[in-house]
């Protein structure tokens, strides 16, 4: 499954990200994979592209929020991380002690929002968030290719 939803305590050790629902879109193993073979303003690009993924991806879930004080929808944050061998992942996630339930819990009734509000936008826009990022890092690889052409670095 290309999407993972689940509760993450200490994701790459950074505790900030709270006990709330959390998306890791997969897929961009190609561009990755590239990025590590060009280098490291390929790298910044990447950071960079997933940057605009997350906020966007953040701004689709917070449209589907359920609202009874406004604390979960201010508790989504999106961070782009290094993971274990440097490479960064985006991660979304909503850091109140009951988002993981509210997020779940299909039964519930919601005046405003529903359930699953960042596992829908992730599931549907997941191309659009690999093209985001992956723009970014073409965006890059052309700049990087003119430089080289020129003789800079």
């Amino acid at each position: 499954m290309p999407i993972v939803v689940g509760q993450r305590r200490g994701l790459f050790g950074f505790r900030s990200l709270g006990g709330g629902p959390t998306i890791q879109v997969e897929g961009i193993e190609n561009t990755v994979r590239l990025v590590q073979e060009l280098g490291k303003e390929n790298k910044k690009a990447l950071r960079k592209g997933m940057e605009k993924a997350g906020r966007f991806l953040l701004a689709r879930s917070k449209e589907l929020v359920p609202v009874a004080t406004g604390k979960l929808k201010r508790s989504g944050q999106s961070k782009v991380l290094n993971d274990s061998s440097g490479m960064p992942r985006y991660i979304v996630s909503y850091a109140t002690p009951y988002a993981l339930y509210v997020h779940e819990d299909l039964d519930a009734f919601h005046e405003v929002g529903q359930a699953k509000f960042l596992e829908k936008p992730a599931r549907e826009y997941r191309l659009t968030l690999i093209h985001m990022i992956k723009e970014e890092v073409r965006k890059s690889t052309r700049r990087v290719g003119r430089m080289r052409l020129r003789g800079r670095r």
